[in-house]
């Protein structure tokens, strides 16, 4: 119930109340000169009745008001516990923290576009609307921003936008940056505006309350720009980091201290030895320190930067810096390898966010790779670089990332996830039908068939880039000498049938070996499985060293894969169309 509402209930019941007690009130006054007229049982009677009515009218009353305090009261314990919940979530790096956890992806994209990036038809449509002008450039920059954000707030918990690509394009540019935010943020999002500054006092004041924080106008308070974090140059010393500091306590956001930058030329003076320590160490003493002021509840509102080329100075920064989550620069084109980005990890698997080299993402549909999407598809190009680089991420962080998912004490899963996931080309090497819309395929993997288990699974991406989703395929059969694995599939969609064309001595990239696999007995073990649940169990019946039956499940007499379960074990058999049934064993 609204406010408005509640108070106009209230005030409507009660008079309402009023005039009925006003109209009995003057009932009673014109009738007090009539009783002594009446019998006995009229004067009781009209007494009753009297006595009723009041009690009636007072109780309406009371029981009205004391419904709406009541509620008004429960509205306000309900805000109170909603307000402290809220203060205590709305802490911007608990948010980011929960973010990347939810998504198992420490990732940020940065949102830098030039005008080159957007493809023609964006362009033309803008400039057919603003003209070739600033206004006509910043909507062209804010929908192909738009189209990127749409394709990929799925997959990644941040974005961060590069301000001076904006105000290259004046005051139009800042209005695009400015959508761009909100946009993101209404996904969901928590946006890292890369604003750089650096300035003492008043100024550093008014940049920390226009981007992070509230301007006063009058008796209102308006945000400039909506931004969670920024990145600050440290570089005029705490003259120009606590104003900062102070916005983002108010505000609860956070910022990133530039500590050791990923370009080329840092180190002509980041590097800079004082009394034998690199000015980049000194600076990163400084950001842990003012960061336990600022503490949500693991990590600190401060983080710093800290470029992706300098994995050894990362592990240095990391030790001291312990508490602050590290935004890492400089992965990809700048030379950054997933390789390298172990050191800035903590313990626990978090206390790094990477941020894509923003022409690998926001232009991946300019590159070789992506080429076959095309301009129109341009988001989706995006999306499946995003994809990509999370695969190459996890490959390399493979025992980090554990962390965020692994509990320690499930030792079996834990072993299961420490196994290392390859994405490789794997060579078709034998494809046939093994009966109607159910195909089997056998595929030249070494590295996943030396490390793959019964009962596991590898997800198959399709050469043609429109589907972008791989399918996932359990394993039907591994063979570690030959390094080669069996899939038997069936086809239900325009993937899997793409996939049953597919010719041997074709390439097809794969993604495995994925799940924990089957637990092997050593007494007596009994399989159930039907349909294209059955080929799983193939590899299974083969490894098990003991007593095993296999009961398979068919939809009719075409039963695929019968011959070789038969061959290593007992089976026990039924159809859905009762075609066939045994009750014993088949061979």
């Amino acid at each position: 119930m609204k406010a408005g509402y509640r108070k106009f209930y209230k005030y409507f019941s009660i008079l309402v109340f009023m005039g009925c007690g006003y109209l009995m009130l003057n009932f009673w006054e014109e009738g007090k000169g009539q009783i002594s007229s009446y019998n006995m049982q009229d004067k009781a009677l009209m007494i009753l009745w009297f006595m009723i009515y009041t009690f009636g009218t007072a109780a309406g009353i009371i029981n009205t008001l004391t419904s709406i305090y009541i509620y008004e009261w429960g509205m306000q314990i309900s805000f109170l516990k909603y307000k402290k919940k809220d203060i205590k979530e709305s802490s911007m790096i608990n948010q980011l923290v929960n973010n990347i956890k939810k998504l198992d992806a420490p990732i940020v994209v940065g949102l830098d576009p030039m005008l080159d990036y957007v493809p023609e038809y964006i362009k033309k449509a803008a400039f057919a609307e603003y003209g070739e002008t600033l206004e006509g450039a910043a909507e062209a920059i804010w929908q192909y921003n738009k189209g990127i954000i749409d394709a990929t707030y799925d997959l990644i918990p941040a974005v961060k936008p590069q301000i001076a690509m904006y105000e290259q394009f004046g005051v139009p540019g800042l209005v695009a940056f400015n959508k761009t935010c909100e946009y993101a943020k209404s996904k969901g999002l928590v946006i890292i505006g890369d604003i750089k500054r650096g300035d003492i006092g008043s100024t550093s004041k008014a940049y920390a309350i226009g981007h992070v924080g509230k301007v006063a106008v009058g008796s209102k308070t308006y945000s400039g720009f909506c931004e969670d974090f920024v990145t600050v140059n440290p570089y005029l010393g705490s003259d120009g980091i606590r104003p900062f500091m102070e916005v983002c306590k108010e505000e609860k956001k956070g910022m990133f201290i530039l500590v050791k930058t990923s370009n080329p030329s840092s180190g002509e003076f980041q590097d800079q030895e004082i009394d034998g320590k690199p000015l980049y160490e000194m600076v990163a003493e400084k950001v842990a320190s003012w960061g336990e002021e600022l503490m949500g509840d693991s990590y600190s509102y401060i983080g710093a930067v800290v470029g992706a080329t300098y994995p050894k100075m990362g592990e240095v920064l990391r030790k001291i810096m312990p508490k602050s989550y590290i935004l890492v620069p400089g992965y990809g084109a700048q030379g950054g390898q997933a390789k390298d980005l172990a050191p800035f990890f903590n313990e626990d698997g978090l206390g790094a966010i990477i941020k894509f080299f923003q022409e690998e993402i926001i232009c991946a549909y300019k590159q070789d790779a992506y080429s076959q999407f095309g301009e129109e598809n341009y988001a989706d190009a995006s999306r499946q670089a995003v994809l990509d680089m999370k695969e190459d991420l996890k490959q390399d962080l493979g025992k980090i990332k554990d962390h965020l998912f692994v509990s320690k004490e499930n030792s079996q899963i834990k072993e299961n996830c420490k196994m290392s996931k390859k994405q490789v080309m794997a060579e078709i090497i034998r494809h046939t039908s093994l009966s109607d819309g159910i195909f089997d395929m056998t595929l030249k993997a070494e590295e996943i068939a030396k490390e793959a288990k019964a009962g596991q699974f590898i997800s198959v991406y399709l050469n043609n880039k429109s589907k972008i989703l791989p399918r996932p395929i359990s394993i039907c059969g591994i063979d570690k000498e030959a390094r080669t694995l069996r899939i038997v599939y069936r086809t239900v969609g325009d993937g899997t049938k793409e996939l049953s064309d597919y010719k041997e001595g074709e390439m097809v990239k794969i993604l495995g070996p994925l799940g924990n696999g089957f637990t092997q007995k050593d007494k007596k073990a009994i399989l159930i499985g039907g349909g294209i649940g059955i080929p799983p169990m193939l590899e299974l019946m083969k490894q098990l060293d003991c007593d095993k039956t296999a009961v398979l499940g068919y939809r009719d007499s075409d039963m695929f894969l019968k011959d070789e379960f038969e061959a290593v074990g007992d089976v026990v058999i039924s159809t859905e169309d009762g075609s066939f049934r045994n009750e014993g064993k088949c061979h």
